[in-house]
């Protein structure tokens, strides 16, 4: 469906129909470029979220130790 509707906004600007091919080809590399920045951006918050697991067992292991340390009169 969206192919049709880029393939659709591409004619609108009266391009040659020699050229017809070089517009479905350009469709096909922005719904490229757009999947590629999509992938980007999960693979942003992925290691975003890894990163904060890691800080937030780091904070727990701190707590853990300190609560240790204050039974133990430390």
């Amino acid at each position: 469906m969206q192919f049709q509707l880029k393939k659709q906004f591409i004619a609108s600007f009266n391009i040659a129909p020699a050229s017809l091919p070089y517009s479905e080809q350009f469709a096909r590399q922005s719904d490229n470029a757009i999947r590629a920045v999509g992938i980007n951006n999960q693979l942003a918050i992925n290691i975003r979220c890894s990163q904060s697991l890691r800080i937030y067992n780091r904070m727990i292991d701190a707590v853990t130790d300190f609560n240790g340390n204050v039974t133990k009169g430390r």
